[in-house]
């Protein structure tokens, strides 16, 4: 991987390289290395650059095998996104379980004082309701 100072202007002309690249690859211009693009679709996600190898004239088997290092790298970096992405979903079921199990408890409670309220009322109504139907009689 390239040495150097890792600062953000580094960062940003790899970044600029990269995405001018439009391949998975490109050899730098020294030919002693190359840069991959990790991407997830169109969409560029990263870059691996690797300059100064030993033996430049094995160039082609070292990109090779950075290829097959980056597609495995774009495959785990999709993974981990999945994985957040289903925790996230998993936390706000579990969010809405909760709430649904409150509701329903509270549901419970109200229709247990409906129902005494019904009880009551029947009971409170059964009197006036006799002598209503014996006046119609």
């Amino acid at each position: 991987m390239s040495g150097g100072g890792g600062g953000k202007g580094d960062a940003d002309e790899l970044l600029a390289r990269a995405e001018k690249g439009g391949t998975e690859h490109s050899v730098s211009p020294s030919g002693t290395g190359f840069l991959l693009r990790l991407t997830e679709g169109d969409r560029l996600t990263g870059v691996v650059e690797i300059e100064g190898v030993a033996f430049p004239q094995y160039l082609e088997r070292y990109l090779s095998v950075g290829i097959s290092i980056a597609r495995i790298a774009n495959l785990a970096l999709a993974n981990e996104r999945a994985y957040s992405q289903l925790e996230t979903n998993v936390a706000k079921l579990e969010a809405t379980d909760i709430r649904l199990h409150e509701a329903l408890d509270e549901l419970r409670r109200s229709n247990a004082d409906l129902e005494q309220f019904a009880v009551a009322a029947s009971h409170d109504l059964q009197s006036p309701l006799a002598q209503v139907q014996l006046f119609l009689k």
